[in-house]
């Protein structure tokens, strides 16, 4: 028969919370030494990506001064050149010969009416900016380039920036952006 003492099995249901406690307490330790504990730790050795010379991590360029007609009639206005070295690479033997790191570029920065075409800021209507690699393709804020092989050390990665009439009622005056680049490695 049960009994139905309550105090009977408010004392069983402590006695089983203590019960369960202490073993979960015994799961952490080695032996019963409850002065002692152990961790375990794993992990994984990775080949380190490359880094980018300090003065290209942060470029500043000045695109020029453009006649609002000209950049009108000629469809494009200045183009400048941004240029990242990779430095300091460790590369993954491909064949015998051969040592490479594929890396991919993504450019970030506010899109403009086309998702290829960055916007430009400040008083200047009507222009939009964009940017080709030495490949021919052409950079859209937030998608990654294809992969692009890089052989050894002092490997630059070069870009071309155009001014472009973006359809809109061109005015002139000044104008600037800020664009983001990130490196990822496969």
């Amino acid at each position: 028969m049960v009994s139905e003492n309550p105090n009977l099995i408010l004392s069983g249901i402590i006695a089983l919370f203590w019960l369960c406690l202490s073993a979960s307490g015994m799961a952490g330790t080695r032996g019963l030494n409850p002065n002692e504990s152990w961790v375990n730790v794993s992990g994984s050795v990775v080949s380190t990506s490359c880094t980018i010379a300090l003065e290209d991590a942060w470029q500043s360029l000045d695109m020029g001064v453009i006649p609002a007609k000209k950049l009108n009639q000629d469809g494009v206005g200045n183009q400048k050149d941004i240029v990242i070295k990779l430095i300091n690479c460790s590369l993954a033997k491909q064949s015998n010969s051969e040592y490479q790191l594929p890396v991919r570029i993504t450019f970030e920065g506010q899109r403009d009416l086309k998702p290829h075409w960055f916007h430009l800021s400040g008083s200047t209507q009507g222009a939009a900016l964009t940017i080709h690699d030495s490949r021919g393709y052409l950079v859209r804020s937030g998608e990654s380039l294809p992969a692009i092989p890089v052989y050894g050390n002092g490997h630059e990665l070069k870009y071309k920036l155009s001014l472009i009439p973006n359809g809109e009622p061109l005015s002139p005056g000044n104008y600037y952006t800020a664009l983001r680049f990130k490196l990822n490695y496969e």
